[in-house]
């Protein structure tokens, strides 16, 4: 099992969370989106306002995945407390790192997370075109339960599934 902890992000963290996307979620979806889609869905999503207005929802909580042996980041995730479910928003690890163990250790604090919260079940989208994640998810007992449209940053649309994991 890799020894990993979750640090809470705050206001301060927006220039670290911002180069993190850098270097892990414009690799991400690179093959996904054409050169200016990406810009602009990552200028969408990453500015400095959006992260701002974000952190500061009170249901909304984004994590740097640490290491604990070596005190190095690895990625980030978030969560956000719905009525009847935790929402992982995100969970992005380094591609190098990818396939290492730590994303199914992140699930299993988020699983963690949303049982301390008294709620039974994850729910999540994921792009319908990234299968490396879809698979990672159905192996972490996510089903598919609707496939929808999403407005996105800029005009643009996300084309999701949304999956859900009853804990």
């Amino acid at each position: 099992m890799v020894d990993l902890k979750l640090v809470k992000a705050g206001i301060a963290d927006i220039p670290a969370i911002q180069k993190l996307a850098k270097e892990i979620w414009l690799p991400t979806f690179g093959a996904l989106f054409s050169g200016s889609e990406l810009k602009e869905l990552f200028e969408g999503m990453y500015n400095r306002e959006t992260l701002h207005s974000t952190l500061q929802n009170p249901s909304y909580t984004l994590f740097f995945i640490c290491s604990n042996a070596e005190e190095k980041t690895l990625g980030y995730c978030a969560v956000e407390r719905k009525q009847h479910a935790l929402k992982l928003d995100k969970i992005y690890v380094y591609p190098s790192l990818q396939g290492s163990g730590i994303g199914r250790a992140v699930m299993l604090k988020v699983y963690e997370m949303a049982e301390n919260k008294g709620l039974s079940r994850v729910e999540l989208r994921v792009n319908r075109y990234h299968q490396k994640s879809i698979s990672f998810y159905e192996k972490q007992g996510f089903k598919i339960v609707e496939s929808v449209n999403f407005p996105a940053p800029n005009g643009y649309e996300y084309e999701d599934y949304i999956m859900l994991k009853k804990l």
